[in-house]
């Protein structure tokens, strides 16, 4: 089976701990950095044009403190709103997505960000009742997603916990995803 998922997946990397668990982590490309630097040079020149308008229109008035003030500050919020851009975009991308299956514990869903900072849920294996690819209809397309079907307790109903949303992976590769995870929690329940 794990040769099957590496031709189907070649961006998908998969562990397994033996009977009792498997990992599966899926990776971003690398944001291109070329084109990534011509939006914030586009940025900051427009910023660059903006200042030349004012201080052609200071030179052909008398120039005040607060002209002056304007005329060094102007280009100075283009850069940080560059960095901002540039914090933001960065901050939002996903680096990797992993699910960490174990049998007799839980499951454990990781997301990384280029900025490496890792956002971490886990779920016992008493909470969960099974997991299902759902698929999703919007206006364009269809879209396929793995989830947790967590139990509801006396009060409340059942829950979607949705997988690998940030990184999409096709159907194909949730179906070899599935096919294991799925195996792996009805043998831990004796099925």
């Amino acid at each position: 089976m794990d040769a099957a998922f590496t031709r189907l997946c070649k961006d998908v990397n998969s562990v397994c701990y033996g009977q009792q668990g498997k990992e599966f982590c899926i990776k971003q490309p690398p944001i291109n950095a070329t084109k990534f630097a011509v939006i914030l040079v586009f940025i900051y020149l427009i910023f660059h044009c903006l200042h030349g308008y004012i201080a052609m229109q200071l030179a052909v008035n008398v120039l005040t403190m607060s002209d002056i003030i304007t005329k060094i500050y102007f280009p100075a919020i283009g850069v940080f709103v560059a960095a901002a851009i540039t914090t933001i975009l960065f901050g939002i991308q996903i680096q990797s997505e992993s699910l960490v299956f174990v049998s007799s514990i839980g499951v454990n869903v990781k997301m990384k960000n280029w900025f490496g900072q890792v956002t971490a849920d886990f779920f016992e294996i008493s909470e969960i009742k099974d997991i299902v690819i759902l698929e999703a209809i919007t206006m364009q397309r269809v879209v396929c997603y793995l989830a947790v079907v967590l139990k509801g307790s006396d009060n409340r109903e059942e829950q979607l916990y949705p997988l690998f949303m940030k990184s999409s992976p096709d159907l194909e590769t949730l179906k070899v995803i599935y096919r294991d995870v799925h195996q792996l929690l009805q043998d831990s329940r004796g099925c």
